[in-house]
């Protein structure tokens, strides 16, 4: 691992051409070095590795935390046989109200409805 990371201090500094840009350089912008210089992704493949997992990893954990305070909120008694299915349903709505308060209802029920014959046939025409 140290001797890719000092490749990939050569690879950087020959990419910019400036050694003062060098300090400034994100992990954005090493994965777009490694992903344009040939070779690159292969010969320093740990490196490539932790640079995507750093992309992807989230900055806080603030979702994962108000999902899980939310979750006495959803599963409550009364829905203690809740499968995990479902309950992961629930908590998503719960913890993006502002966004589901802003859905059209009644065009995702008529959907539903039209989506095959047995639900045209049970509930007839939404609206």
């Amino acid at each position: 691992m140290e001797a890719q990371l000092i490749l990939l201090h050569g690879v950087v500094i020959k990419q910019l051409q400036n050694k003062s840009d060098v300090k400034r350089v994100t992990v954005l912008g090493i994965a777009d070095i490694l992903k344009n210089t040939a070779g690159a992704q292969q010969l320093l493949h740990q490196i490539w590795r932790l640079t995507k997992l750093l992309l992807v990893v989230p900055a806080t954990s603030a979702i994962a935390e108000r999902s899980f305070s939310a979750l006495p909120h959803v599963k409550t008694y009364l829905r203690s046989t809740i499968g995990q299915l479902r309950l992961n349903s629930v908590l998503v709505l719960h913890c993006y109200q502002d966004r589901v308060n802003d859905l059209n209802i009644a065009e995702i029920a008529q959907k539903f409805v039209c989506a095959n014959d047995t639900r045209s046939s049970a509930f007839g025409n939404f609206f």
